[in-house]
Parts: structure tokens; C-alpha cells; sequence
């Protein structure tokens, strides 16, 4: 993930970084950071805080839906073409794997 210096996305990052670092426990195991209802829980009071914060600023979904918009002009997106040695090589292995 690339994050520019300074964004909002950036700075929540570095502060879970730090946090992360500094509050954890010694006997926190990785696995706890990266269960799903852990991941979701984290997810949702980020999305919460966000909109907080673009309430007050007066920022709308609508804006929010702009930004976004204006973002997914920049992508490119391939067709799709595999090329034949890799649908070969997806086809062997799907294979190995429904045989017994």
C-alpha cells in the first residue's frame, strides 16, 4: 500500500503503527491483530471517524462520491486476455486439486 506523507489515510496508519508498538501488551500474538472481527471492529471506527470528522467540515456523501469518481477516471484497466501458457497452467492446477 503507498500512502502519501500527508494524508489522512497516512496518518491514521502511522498512529496504528505507533500505537500498535507502544500500547500492545508483551503477549499479544499476531493472530489477534488480524482476525476478521478484529479487522472489521478497526475498520468501522475508522469509516466512523472519518465521517465525523467530514461532518464537521461539512463534506457530504455526495462529495465523497465525487472524489472517488474522479479517482476511478485514472485507472486503466487491461481486458483481460490471459495469455494461453498461464490458462494452461491455472487449468493444471485446478485439476491437481480435484483430484483425490
Amino acid at each position: 500500500m503507498i500512502l502519501h506523507v500527508s494524508s489522512f489515510g497516512c496518518v491514521l496508519f502511522c498512529v496504528h503503527v505507533h500505537l500498535t508498538a507502544t500500547c500492545a501488551p508483551p503477549t499479544t500474538n499476531d493472530h489477534a491483530t488480524t482476525c476478521a472481527s478484529d479487522v472489521a471492529g478497526e475498520a468501522a471506527d475508522v469509516a466512523y471517524f472519518a465521517l465525523v470528522r467530514c461532518v464537521a467540515a461539512g463534506v457530504g456523501v455526495k462529495d465523497l462520491e465525487d472524489v472517488l469518481d474522479r479517482r476511478a477516471m485514472h485507472l486503466k484497466r487491461r481486458p483481460g486476455n490471459a495469455k494461453d501458457y498461464r490458462i494452461a497452467a491455472g487449468d493444471a492446477i485446478l485439476q491437481k486439486e480435484a483430484a483425490p
